[in-house]
């Protein structure tokens, strides 16, 4: 293994140590906790892509591809939200929120789409590709972020799924705008058309545990 490779393997080690640590024991063990998670997250990702040499266009914050990824991700998404109307009419336990609700939440979960798959496109696929076979890579990378949803069990097994369809697709028309515009619009159909008892509330680590709990 080189001395890029072995670099790429620290760096995948080191952000999914600072998400571990952050989602099972850091939440709420401190005022300002979510901050400094926030800081010491983008100051490694920062010097890393500076390291190598990695501009906006490399990681996927780009435009000119935008239309192909939308096109590549459109049957998945489909699929995504067939699975899932067919799921809450089967449950029925769908919960419809007043119009304003609804679309801010759908809102924040576009956001906070975009920064996942950054971190898992943008961030940890570049790197495993560096040290994996091409085959192996996507599950790798999936597997990896799927593991950070734990213990929370229907949410790891979704995010396994959708985060190979997207490694695959990253790498034939790199896009987080529309990645995490379709992790958004499944998240939200998933909050609202499915029952807590399954998704959990989309809660992971300590925060799934306390819900738990309580």
């Amino acid at each position: 293994m080189d001395r890029a490779s072995k670099r790429s393997v620290v760096e995948v080690a080191l952000v999914f140590v600072v998400f571990v640590t952050f989602l099972w024991f850091g939440r709420r063990s401190f005022p300002g906790a979510n901050l400094a998670f926030a800081v010491v997250l983008l100051a490694i990702l920062v010097y890393a892509h500076r390291r190598a040499n990695e501009g906006w266009r490399e990681i996927g914050f780009r435009w000119d591809t935008f239309g192909s990824a939308s096109w590549l991700l459109l049957p998945a998404v489909l699929v995504g939200c067939a699975l899932i109307v067919s799921a809450a009419l089967a449950l029925g336990e769908t919960r419809l929120p007043s119009l304003a609700t609804g679309l801010r939440r759908a809102a924040l979960f576009v956001v906070f789409g975009v920064a996942q798959q950054y971190v898992m496109l943008g961030f940890l696929f570049k790197r495993v590709e560096r040290v994996a076979s091409v085959r192996f890579a996507p599950a790798l990378t999936a597997l990896l972020f799927a593991l950070l949803h734990l213990p929370n069990g229907f949410l790891t097994a979704v995010t396994f799924a959708w985060g190979v369809v997207a490694c695959l697709i990253y790498r034939r028309s790199p896009n987080l705008w529309a990645n995490g515009l379709a992790h958004g619009l499944l998240a939200t159909l998933l909050y609202y058309g499915l029952p807590r008892s399954v998704t959990g509330g989309l809660r992971v680590g300590m925060e799934y545990v306390a819900a738990l709990s309580g």
